[in-house]
């Protein structure tokens, strides 16, 4: 018996496959394409594939993130607010909040003792404190954005930043290049503030603050300096899974279980 979760994000598609005893069998990561049904169903043969078993025996399907109703081979579509908290507990049982950083949104996920989903908030109508605005920032510097978080953390002097909005943000960025501050010191105080804005999103979470074991997951997660930068500013436990980008899918395949041994 197999199981299949799915996370169709804006920017990433996640696919898990797990048997019945919760072993992961094949996690694949590839880029949405606009065509987001085609990009699900390619997705599926792909991990299969790698799971090394064959469609006909995935005995459930649960699809969640942004493109999730765009999955016609679904059996069910569920929120990611969720999944997340699913794949999160079950990867670190005990943590009590997920901060899950994707391309263009990021949520913080307060849990149960169970791992259920608390309470959430969402920054989901800006880009700042998101994938995007770190790619922004990165491309504004000439720094590729899968060395950003490196070159972080060799920052030798601290520079704090104004404004956390992606538009004003790059002016400032482009301010400090010209006052001919060093970059790994702009890429560090972006981290930071990116960490700050976090942080003020928790204050609306009721007992997040005081939580000691946060998850780390979506794309951002692979950023050893915003990792740093939250740590710094949460004065928590921040723990980052092996593919923290396939958390949500593997929640979504742990629901699929559920749902079918009920």
């Amino acid at each position: 018996m197999f199981y299949l979760g799915i996370d169709i994000g804006s920017v990433s598609a996640d696919a898990v496959i797990i048997d019945d005893t919760r072993r992961v069998l094949a996690a694949v990561v590839r880029p949405t394409r606009p065509d987001m049904a085609a990009t699900a169903e390619d997705l599926r043969d792909e991990t299969v594939r790698a799971a090394e078993v064959d469609v006909s025996a995935i005995s459930g399907a649960v699809s969640t993130g942004y493109g999730r109703e765009n999955v016609v081979f679904r059996d069910r579509a569920i929120s990611e607010i969720i999944c997340h908290a699913r794949g999160a507990a079950d990867l670190c049982p005990g943590a009590g909040l997920v901060i899950d950083m994707g391309g263009q949104d990021t949520k913080a996920i307060l849990l149960t003792a169970q791992g259920w989903p608390d309470d959430f908030a969402m920054n989901d109508r800006c880009a700042a404190g998101t994938g995007r605005f770190l790619e922004v920032m990165a491309a504004a510097l000439h720094v590729p954005v899968e060395e950003a978080g490196r070159r972080s953390l060799e920052s030798k002097t601290r520079i704090e930043l104004a404004s956390t909005c992606t538009v004003f943000g790059e002016s400032e960025v482009i301010s400090l290049i010209s006052r001919g501050a060093a970059v790994a010191d702009i890429l560090a105080a972006l981290n930071r503030s990116v960490a700050q804005r976090v942080a003020g999103m928790l204050s609306s979470l009721h007992g997040a603050v005081a939580t000691e074991t946060v998850v780390l997951t979506g794309g951002v997660a692979h950023n050893v300096g915003v990792v740093s930068a939250l740590r710094e500013v949460l004065s928590a436990r921040v723990v980052v899974p092996e593919n923290p980008q396939t958390v949500g899918a593997l929640g979504a395949a742990l629901v699929a279980l559920q749902e079918a041994a009920q």
